[in-house]
This record gives C-alpha cells, structure tokens and sequence, in this order.
C-alpha cells in the first residue's frame, strides 16, 4: 500500500515517537507519543504499521508498533545519530537476537586487564 505523507518539520532527538495502537472499537491507531489524538484509523494493522513507518521516517521520529494486547511487537528510530546512516535505521525485536548487529566489542575485549596485575 502506498501512502503519501507529507513532510512537516519535527523536532528531532526529542524522543518523540509515534504509536500503532489496536482501537478498542475494532482496526488499528497511528497516533503520537504521549498525545490522545489520534494521527490515523485504518482497518489492518499491515496499513498502520506501513503508514507509520513512513510518517516516523520523513518526521526523523521512532515508531513503536504493539500487538493486540498492547505489548510492544517492534521498535523502529529514524532518527539521526552519529556513526548510523539515515538509510539504516535501528530496528529492535523482543526476544533473542533482538540487538544483533547494533553492538560491537573492542578487539582486544577478551585481553586481561592491567588493573588486575596483583591479583594473578
């Protein structure tokens, strides 16, 4: 599904998200963090989650999309820092492996430290 969503300015690296939220009523919410308004209804959550990563993408802002009993299902950050591209974003998972490839380890991490020289 292809959404057109309009680019207004953000502020970035606020921690400002947007939400996909089931509705109580029946379909799925696309709305803000921390706001009651809601951004958009749509029947699936597929269309939700589609439009939300767009909108999170063009604002520079994170998308948390939920299950239907509210449990976060998959986060998203668009947002810029240092060292990660734009065309990257941190996408994290619950469960095993969720942050595979977004930590890395010193060469020498596994070396003994010197601090502990007395102790041998």
């Amino acid at each position: 599904m292809a959404v057109n969503v309009k680019s207004r300015q953000s502020p970035k690296n606020t921690g400002q998200k947007y939400h996909v939220l089931p509705n109580s009523e029946g379909g799925w919410n696309v709305k803000p963090s921390g706001s009651d308004r809601i951004t958009r209804h749509f029947d699936t959550k597929k269309d939700a989650a589609s439009f939300g990563r767009q909108l999170a993408k063009v604002r520079g802002l994170g998308i948390v999309i939920h299950r239907s009993d509210g449990s976060i299902m998959e986060k998203r950050d668009y947002r810029t820092h240092p060292g990660r591209s734009e065309e990257a974003p941190a996408v994290v998972t619950g469960g095993f492996g969720g942050a595979k490839g977004l930590i890395e380890l010193a060469p020498d991490f596994d070396e003994p430290l010197s601090d502990f020289n007395d102790y041998r």
